[in-house]
């Protein structure tokens, strides 16, 4: 507590709520106050000087301290809210997932390699498990999630239903490399950048499962490409 004496015999007193009152009182002129509000840890100073009869009171806090408590403001960003890129992740995440296990679907009926249709049959599994975790974390923070692969997807799938034997072989691991290249960066982006906790934690369970496909895709497609059929 800091206590100031002016000329007049007025004192002002700082209270440790940052309240600053300056009385001055000069003889025969009356009363006259000063009031200034201090916040935070500063320094309050304050005159008094009684002047011919008139009192003038300054009473001026000053002060270079830090506000605390109801004061404090913090980082900038909304508590409770997910980022944009957490809810792109979601979005392209569960759009490749899906088209992932369709095109797995229409690998078992039109490939003719014995290797591609055990890949696809893995994708479908393994990309169906991944789907349904990140679709009960995506409720649980009320992020949207799509009901089936977006446009540039969907036309992955569709160029594939056109093909058939040896020739949808080649195009579908063609597909399965450039698919896992992309997802294993975006995975690996969100596991060491993600902003929400449990989906980082998601794409860091799920990456290793995709870097073992993407090795198995790249093996594939040459065996493929030199006409081995297993």
């Amino acid at each position: 507590m800091l206590l100031l004496v002016s000329d007049g015999g007025a004192q002002e007193r700082a209270s440790e709520a940052g309240v600053l009152v300056a009385q001055a009182t000069a003889p025969g002129a009356g009363p006259a106050a000063g009031t200034g509000t201090g916040s935070g840890s500063g320094t309050a100073t304050g005159t008094g000087t009684a002047t011919g009869g008139t009192a003038t009171g300054g009473g001026t806090p000053t002060g270079t301290g830090t506000a605390t408590g109801a004061g404090t403001a913090t980082g900038g960003t909304a508590t409770g809210s997910i980022p944009d890129r957490d809810a792109n992740f979601v979005m392209t995440a569960a759009s490749s997932g899906l088209a992932e296990v369709a095109a797995g679907q229409l690998a078992l009926q039109k490939a003719s390699n014995a290797a591609v249709k055990q890949h696809a049959q893995r994708m479908i599994d393994d990309h169906t498990a991944a789907n349904h975790e990140l679709m009960t974390i995506a409720r649980e923070k009320q992020l949207p999630t799509p009901d089936e692969p977006n446009q540039t997807h969907k036309q992955m799938v569709e160029k594939l239903r056109t093909q058939s034997g040896a020739e949808f072989d080649a195009a579908y691991m063609q597909a399965e490399v450039q698919e896992h290249r992309s997802a294993v960066a975006l995975f690996r982006q969100q596991k060491d950048g993600g902003g929400d906790a449990k989906l980082a934690a998601f794409a860091g369970r799920t990456l290793p499962k995709l870097e073992h496909h993407l090795e198995e895709a790249l093996k594939i497609a040459d065996d493929v490409a030199l006409g081995k059929k297993k």
